[in-house]
């Protein structure tokens, strides 16, 4: 009897231990299995802010592309109101008068450029949320560059004194040369809104 006790003892002490080290196993599984789908929640989150900012600088090169549109748009208006300030010049210096055709079309010119200006003004003040502080003074010192440019350009057509014309024409090298740094591409852009990303 007593050798059926101890095995009896025995038994019960290995289904003791079986029982343990299977509940150990259990337990080790569950925090695999714990772990492995907290990892798989970090990851998801993790894609999903990436997908977040990766539309996040999309955007940004979008606004870049609209905005850039729009100044494109503007320089070509004052390009073209420097044309028409240059044909009334040469009409008052060759015919001596003034010619009112390209009088009205130059007050329609600047009318033109004006809404332009304003229209930029809008959606820039839209658009700075997404585009940033940086861009935004980017832009509008763009903007400043070219009407110092235009009105540089004006300057030099009646500009009395040879002092003034050479002055003139410095003004405009100079901003002729910080419009040409300033400029940039949708790729430049793009690196731009990429390096913003958090």
């Amino acid at each position: 009897m007593s050798q059926k006790h101890d095995e009896l003892n025995m038994d019960k002490e290995l289904k003791d231990k079986l029982i343990v080290i299977v509940i150990e196993k259990l337990l080790f599984a569950l925090l695999i299995l714990l772990a492995g789908f907290l990892i798989n929640r970090s990851m998801e989150k993790y894609k999903l802010i990436a997908a977040e900012q990766v539309r996040d600088a999309s955007k940004i090169v979008l606004a870049c592309s609209d905005l850039w549109a729009l100044v494109s748009d503007y320089e070509r208006c004052l390009n073209e109101l420097d044309d028409l300030n240059t044909q009334q010049w040469l009409s008052k210096m060759f015919e001596k008068k003034e010619n009112q055709n390209l009088k009205e079309q130059i007050e329609k010119k600047k009318i033109e450029s004006k809404t332009k200006l304003d229209k930029f003004e809008a959606i820039i003040t839209q658009k700075r949320h997404i585009i940033g502080e940086i861009l935004t003074m980017h832009y509008r010192q763009y903007l400043s560059f070219l009407n110092v440019r235009n009105e540089a350009k004006f300057n030099s057509l009646y500009a009395k004194t040879e002092f003034s014309k050479n002055n003139s024409h410095n003004v405009i090298e100079e901003m002729n040369r910080k419009l040409a740094h300033m400029r940039f591409s949708i790729n430049e852009a793009r690196k731009y809104a990429i390096s913003q990303l958090p």
